[in-house]
């Protein structure tokens, strides 16, 4: 990081493995309809966000639902997000585009964030510091 510019993250951040996670649309019909959802890879994450690969772009401002899915498959992770950034991470002729996309975690649920510092401590899903 360059001396003149000044870090902004609140919270540590790690680059994980094996971690994925599902966004729908955070809307007030959610309860009375499934809400549509995909699944996207995440490539970093903190208690503040996370940073996930996705084929789609997403619209600055979207507010997101998003589950964290640990790869035991038995513990996820829920919270209220919304998109901070989403740019073309990778576009090659012939292959797919992806965007990396960036979301603000605003809000737990139930023990989330107890979940999340477990998920993080987590040595075999540490990647490595980004």
């Amino acid at each position: 990081m360059q001396a003149d510019k000044k870090e902004r993250r609140r919270s540590k951040r790690v680059k994980v493995k094996g971690v994925s996670v599902e966004c729908s649309v955070a809307s007030f019909w959610n309860f009375i309809r499934k809400p549509e959802h995909e699944t996207h890879v995440v490539g970093n994450i903190s208690q503040g966000g996370l940073q996930m690969l996705s084929s789609v772009g997403f619209a600055i401002g979207l507010p997101l639902d998003v589950v964290i899915l640990h790869p035991n498959g038995t513990d996820k992770i829920k919270a209220r997000g919304k998109v901070i950034y989403s740019h073309i991470f990778h576009k090659k002729t012939g292959a797919p585009t992806l965007f990396r996309v960036g979301v603000q975690l605003l809000k737990f649920k139930e023990d989330g964030r107890v979940k999340l510092d477990a998920l993080m401590a987590d040595k075999s899903l540490v990647a490595s510091q980004p």
